[in-house]
């Protein structure tokens, strides 16, 4: 707390670094609880939990700070709304295109094995090329295609 009051009273610091410094004991309770209740019998859930919190705070977090840091609710709700937008999109397009690749996936799953045969030669032949020291050939292979380079 008296990290917090330092912070709010520094005069160099932004109106958000004070918000934030004002919350950081809360979010960091907040953590914990969350932390506390997502255990499972299913050792991925917690993981999942643990890796959404860490890293979804990340991002949310600053976020929120921000929306509430606004001069008026409605900058802060849009603010909101495109975030979520962000989230929603792609979630939203994959689950236009599911259909289409299942059905091309049905029609392809019987050329599966000579795919992973080839890739996997072409590992080996990188593999040894990088063993030999002749990597850069695929540079002299490929110099054709610098013409499509910006």
């Amino acid at each position: 707390m008296a990290i917090a009051l330092a912070e709010m009273t520094d005069l160099g610091a932004t109106p958000v670094d004070r918000l934030q410094g004002l919350l950081a004991a809360d979010m960091e309770a907040a953590d914990r609880l969350i932390h506390e209740r997502a255990g499972s019998s299913i050792t991925l859930i917690p993981e999942l939990a643990r890796h959404l919190i860490d890293s979804g705070g990340k991002r949310l977090r600053p976020l929120l700070t921000l929306a509430a840091a606004q001069e008026t609710l409605a900058k802060g709700m849009f603010l909101l709304a495109i975030y979520s937008l962000g989230l929603a999109v792609p979630f939203l397009l994959t689950s236009l295109g599911i259909e289409r690749f299942l059905k091309f996936y049905s029609r392809f799953r019987s050329h599966m094995h000579a795919l992973e045969v080839a890739s996997g030669g072409l590992l080996i032949a990188l593999g040894v090329l990088l063993v030999i020291g002749r990597f850069t050939l695929i540079s002299n292979w490929f110099s054709f295609l610098n013409r499509f380079a910006l």
